[in-house]
């Protein structure tokens, strides 16, 4: 099940927080059905005010006694099978990154978009034409736009044209840097 990491049923704060459970279950709302599938992503849902007096606690001891419990929780979900890291970098997602930045860059009225004083490109200028330069030097290759790349390795040729599409139609709208000699190219 996907998120089975993160997410906890009703017996399972039970039988880790014993005594503590139906304090820690009014703090983050828990409830038998979960909040997600039949189980339960821990959002805190009473502040500690509310705790203490529900609870009729010190209001100085409610965010030690909710640290001791998630701590105790922790515990058990570190035993757990961690869920894999997806890090690889896609053409597709960064063609439509480069684009919007592409845009942005022409639209927004923004400081962070304009060039400053001392450089001459803005800032998305530079972001995006450094994502160019990457997407180019790591993602083609011998020429031709892979779909994905991890690990120092692309692999699996593009067939969609959206892909390389949205790519080329945004490098018109990207100044080139210093920085990046000359890069974006221009379409061909």
């Amino acid at each position: 099940m996907e998120g089975k990491f993160y997410v906890w049923t009703l017996d399972e704060i039970r039988e880790v927080l014993k005594d503590d459970s139906e304090f820690f279950e009014a703090a983050y709302g828990i409830v038998v059905h979960g909040n997600w599938e039949g189980k339960t992503i821990l959002q805190r849902a009473l502040d500690d005010a509310s705790l203490a007096a529900r609870f009729k606690l010190d209001p100085e001891t409610v965010p030690a006694k909710l640290t001791d419990c998630r701590a105790r929780l922790l515990s058990v979900r570190n035993s757990r099978i961690r869920p894999g890291t997806d890090d690889k970098i896609l053409a597709s997602w960064n063609g439509l990154m480069l684009a919007t930045i592409a845009e942005a860059s022409q639209v927004l009225d923004s400081r962070s978009l304009l060039p400053t004083a001392d450089q001459q490109d803005g800032r998305c200028q530079i972001l995006a034409a450094r994502n160019a330069e990457f997407l180019l030097k790591e993602l083609r290759p011998g020429g031709k736009l892979k779909h994905s790349w991890r690990g120092g390795k692309a692999i699996n040729e593009v067939f969609l044209r959206i892909t390389p599409r949205r790519y080329w139609d945004c490098s018109n709208s990207i100044k080139p840097t210093s920085t990046t000699n000359g890069l974006p190219p221009q379409r061909n």
